[in-house]
């Protein structure tokens, strides 16, 4: 091992260094040559770089650090004093006892219980409560966006403003108010005002202005050019050449020369003579004449108690009454009433509720309703004919209802009632909401729905079905069948069969897909594949080889070969285990064999190989423990790299 050179010794990781490895070094002043050479510990070496440089855990410095770069606190720093001649920027510096700053101190936000200052400019000043002690004095405008409290006078040289200004008193010279000026009690001599608001307000003297509004005022006199009253004017008495109102309410008003307006309301209106463009009431009474110069226009309807006298034209749309009187009458549209008499009545179109006639002539007569003895004509169309007994040769209905109709021969397009006892039925279509026949021979029937004990027949194609009892036939098809119970010696189904529950002996199918498939034994002839997951109650044997593309688990797996990509398991007992890799936790392993067998740990009994390859472990941990001999071939035992032969 001596006289080698150092670039000859085998290299370390620094990560595998111990504690405990020796380093070399000469010891200067050392008198014995002899003992020049020393060795120190990794520990020890340690030691003393300590004393002479900053640890990972920190330590003391006793003398002054300078910092060319940046310097970088993750954690908290404590300092004795720090003096910066430069900038220093901090994203948060908590002070807890006190700052002093002989120059200037500036920031975004700077917050702290005291500050004393003699001088501080701010851009936004924020503060529970701001106490100054001695003068403040502000070189551009103060803002404060809460209330303002002065303990004492506040004297302003130039302008005071603002939104809202309160106190107990103020006296200004003169003052500008853009907004209000409100307070319990404004006084002075001399005030100009565009608007006044207030609770009350009293003049002792006079009240002027181009235009006084208020809610409520009470004037002793009120003398003007003209007033204008958004609500109201009320008093005792009200004077005046020209009142624009939108409504006056009063007790009485005398109106010495006329009453005008766009719509005047009262209960009594007692007027020698008026001029109305529209007269609307909700009731109107005329004692005496009324004289309409021009047209008389009634909204709704006119009833006069006594007799109309029209020494012109009557016209309307609808004129009814009692008795009408005409010498003769044109009605272009209707003449209607209770009762309408006359010895003849003619017109294109007669109608009316109730007519009775002792003759009646015409091309066509439409009538709700006709009543009478006997009704004769060539052809009657009615919409409903009734009676006791409606008889005739020869009858054409759109709809005929009745308690009996006796009937020798019934055609129609379409016959429908609730009840028909027909000996015979015909007809190339047969309809019905309900028919109860005791015999049916036809070509084709499309019922919606057939009941009855029996029903036979060569063939039957239902839409639907409902039968409580049994369907039963030679060939019984159909898209869709619910059942309860299938039972037959062979079914057919060409696209598939499903349910709850499907039993049988032989189920003979091309391909299925069970929910559950129970069966005492299970064959089939070509390949089965389960698109989920397998589960067998029992034991599974298979006589052929068992190909898994995934992953295969279980208590126990028995068997001559197995051909495992992986095996992850508590315990494997085999007999014989190949492969290009096998790794595990622990294997105990009679036999171990092959080209490369690779391990952390491996406990033997016996090792034979051409080639033992040891990864030098970290720390003072033995690669190899052997409590037996080891042996070489008959070129020797050969170890390269160190051999450390520990007592």
């Amino acid at each position: 091992m001596a006289n080698r050179r150092i670039t000859e010794l085998p290299s370390i990781q620094g990560g595998s260094l111990a504690e405990e490895d020796l380093l070399t070094l000469v010891r200067v002043f050392e008198v014995d040559p002899t003992l020049k050479n020393k060795k120190i510990t990794l520990s020890e070496f340690s030691n003393y770089l300590n004393t002479k440089y900053l640890t990972l855990s920190g330590g003391t410095m006793t003398g002054p650090l300078g910092i060319s770069a940046s310097l970088t606190v993750i954690g908290l720093t404590t300092l004795n004093a720090v003096t910066a001649n430069g900038v220093a920027n901090f994203s948060g510096v908590y002070v807890q006892t006190t700052l002093n700053v002989t120059g200037t101190l500036s920031g975004t936000t700077i917050t702290g219980t005291t500050v004393n200052a003699t001088n501080a400019t701010f851009q936004n000043l924020t503060t529970s409560g701001h106490n100054i002690q001695g003068g403040l004095t502000v070189s551009g405008t103060l803002s404060t966006l809460g209330n303002s409290f002065f303990s004492s006078g506040v004297t302003v040289t130039g302008t005071l403003t603002g939104t809202t200004i309160t106190g107990t008193t103020a006296n200004f010279s003169s003052g500008v108010f853009t907004g209000q000026i409100s307070g319990a009690a404004i006084t002075g001599n001399t005030a100009n005002f565009t608007s006044v608001t207030g609770a009350t307000g009293v003049f002792t003297s006079f009240l002027s202005g181009l235009l006084i509004t208020g809610n409520t005022g009470q004037f002793s006199n009120i003398t003007g050019v003209s007033g204008v009253f958004t609500d109201r004017i009320s008093g005792t008495t009200i004077t005046g050449n020209t009142l624009l109102a939108s409504t006056v309410t009063g007790i009485s008003g005398v109106f010495t020369s006329q009453l005008s307006g766009l719509t005047i309301t009262g209960t009594n209106v007692n007027a020698t003579t008026g001029t109305f463009a529209t007269l609307v009431t909700s009731g109107h009474t005329v004692q005496n004449n009324l004289t309409v110069s021009g047209n008389l226009s009634v909204l709704g309807s006119g009833f006069f108690s006594s007799d109309v006298s029209i020494t012109g034209t009557l016209s309307g749309t609808t004129i009814t009454g009692t008795t009408a009187n005409f010498a003769t009458g044109v009605f272009t549209t209707l003449a209607s009433g209770a009762t309408v008499r006359g010895t003849v009545v003619s017109g294109n179109t007669v109608t009316g509720g109730t007519g009775q006639f002792t003759t009646l002539t015409g091309g066509t007569a439409g009538f709700t309703t006709v009543t009478g003895t006997t009704v004769t004509g060539t052809t009657a169309n009615f919409v409903t004919a009734s009676g006791t007994t409606v008889t005739g040769a020869t009858a054409q209905f759109t709809t005929l209802t009745g308690g009996t109709a006796g009937f020798t021969t019934v055609t129609g397009t379409t016959v429908t009632g609730t009840t028909a006892n027909f000996i015979t039925i015909s007809g190339t279509t047969v309809t019905g909401t309900s028919a109860q026949f005791t015999t049916i021979t036809g070509g084709t029937a499309g019922f919606t729905a057939i009941t009855g004990t029996t029903i036979t027949g060569g063939t039957a194609n239902f839409v639907s079905g409902v039968f409580t009892t049994q369907v039963s036939g030679a060939t019984v098809t159909g898209d869709i069948g619910r059942f309860t119970q299938l039972s037959g010696v062979s079914g057919v189904f060409t696209a598939q069969v499903s349910g709850a529950t499907i039993t049988g002996n032989v189920v003979n199918a091309t391909s299925g897909f069970f929910e559950f498939l129970t069966a005492a034994n299970q064959t089939f002839g070509s390949n089965l594949t389960f698109s989920g997951n397998t589960f067998t109650l029992g034991s599974g044997f298979i006589s052929s080889g068992l190909s898994v593309t995934g992953t295969v688990s279980g208590q126990t797996f028995t068997g001559t070969t197995a051909q495992f990509t992986s095996i992850t398991g508590s315990t494997a007992g085999f007999t014989t285990v190949t492969g290009t890799t096998v790794t595990g936790v622990t294997a105990n392993f009679v036999t171990v064999s092959g080209t490369t067998v690779t391990g952390n740990a491996g406990l033997f009994t016996n090792i034979t190989g051409s080639t033992l390859h040891v990864t030098t472990p970290s720390g003072a941990t033995p690669a190899i423990v052997c409590s037996g001999v080891v042996s070489g071939s008959t070129s020797g035992f050969i170890i390269q790299g160190p051999l450390i032969i520990l007592p």
